[in-house]
């Protein structure tokens, strides 16, 4: 009898502290999004972002770069200055971590719609002094992915999407056209700081 009582007594104070043991693991938070600030080049251009921390899953990234423009009455190549605001979301970081794979540096599929500014102050290269960049705005739906790239702080990044470019009126040479659809795929490797 006493041995069964002892076993019982043991058995139960294993459950609880079985119970106890889920009980922190399920209060321990999944990592989330974090704010980052980022290098990165692609084929058409390099960036400098900074990806502010909204809520868990959600943030603000705004970036400053020179990329090769989308449209151009300038036959030879060129790059200008362009602006981006994009709310990101990484949908699957969460996921991601109960999987046990890596989401440091915000390493997770992203939903976003970005919003480009071209400006037309100045091209670094080619063509003519007569040739011109229209300013425009590009508002552009993408999904990509981005991962870091084995334990560093290097990382790529993915994205596709197909939106809409608005040519801004310049005052000395209007733009036949005032928009039309684009895409956009880029591929960049850049440094989380």
């Amino acid at each position: 009898m006493k041995k069964l009582r002892c076993f019982i007594i043991a058995l139960t104070a294993f459950c609880g502290f079985s119970t106890y043991a889920q009980d922190s693991l399920i209060t321990q938070p999944l990592p989330t999004v974090r704010s980052l600030v980022n290098i990165q080049v692609g084929i058409v251009g390099g960036y400098v972002s900074y990806e502010a921390r909204i809520s868990n899953q959600f943030a603000l990234r705004t970036e400053a770069g020179l990329a090769t423009n989308l449209y151009s009455r300038i036959s030879e190549g060129y790059f200008t200055p362009n602006l981006t605001v994009e709310p990101r979301w990484y949908y699957n970081i969460e996921k991601r971590a109960r999987l046990n794979k890596r989401t440091r540096n915000n390493s997770a599929n992203f939903a976003t719609v970005a919003v480009t500014y071209y400006d037309a102050v100045f091209k670094v290269r080619g063509g003519d002094d007569d040739d011109y960049v229209p300013q425009q705005i590009a508002f552009m739906p993408k999904y990509g992915i981005r991962r870091d790239i084995g334990r560093t702080n290097l990382n790529y990044e993915i994205a596709l999407g197909i939106g809409y470019l608005l040519f801004l009126d310049d005052a000395t040479k209007p733009t036949v056209k005032t928009g039309e659809l684009a895409a956009d795929i880029h591929f960049r490797i850049g440094y989380t700081f």
